[in-house]
């Protein structure tokens, strides 16, 4: 299976009628179809908006730093794939598909020891069917039935940013759900991983040593 850099944009509302800015990966059926990543999971950052209602600089560089840091790193091996991202005006959610939440939170970790302690949190679930995938699809479809093709597209923190803030004439009535699911699963906590087992997940906003 190769996994492609095809990502396709659209810009919709939120259940808060605040604009949402959703970038899909596409072209990753097979991945999908192989049933081999079950666990969704979702890493959201939250941020302060500057003045113009965009990520900060120092904030862009940061989620850039990581991302560049880790998806390749759980990407390599298939350990699990970047599906989709929502930026929203206060926050960004990172959605990966992953063999197993316990392998990836500690992968995170060693990707990211060398950088200042995160204020992310993750959220995991298992979702073999890919619900979040087609919900994702359908609001984006939506929105803009163009906006789903199989295009080489990747958008930066900063024109992400000014797309959300330029887009409002354009924006849908179509509502996206909330990025963390509403029955979030007992296994999981707001700021980490739990497990029904004595090991521990690894968490991923962890201080340097």
């Amino acid at each position: 299976m190769v996994l492609t850099q095809n990502f396709s944009s659209a810009v919709v509302e939120n259940s808060d009628q605040k604009l949402v800015f959703m970038t899909l990966r596409t072209g990753i059926s097979a991945f999908r179809n192989s049933q081999k990543l079950k666990e969704r999971v979702e890493i959201t950052w939250p941020y302060i908006p500057n003045e113009k209602g965009q990520l900060s600089d120092h904030d862009a560089q940061l989620m850039e730093e990581m991302k560049e840091k880790f998806v390749p790193a759980v990407e390599k091996d298939k350990l699990g794939i970047l599906t989709g991202l929502y930026t929203e005006p206060d926050k960004r959610t990172f959605v990966f598909y992953t063999r197993t939440a316990k392998i990836f939170g500690a992968r995170l970790n060693e990707c990211l020891k060398d950088m200042p302690l995160l204020p992310i949190t993750l959220y995991v679930e298992i979702d073999p069917q890919w619900l979040e995938y087609d919900e994702m699809y359908e609001f984006m479809h939506s929105a803009d039935p163009e906006a789903i093709s199989e295009t080489d597209t990747e958008f930066t923190s900063e024109e992400t940013s000014e797309l959300i803030s330029e887009a409002s004439p354009k924006a849908s009535s179509k509502k996206t759900p909330k990025v963390s699911p509403k029955n979030a699963p007992e296994r999981v906590s707001e700021s980490g991983f739990e497990t029904d087992s004595d090991e521990e997940f690894a968490t991923a906003s962890r201080p340097k040593s």
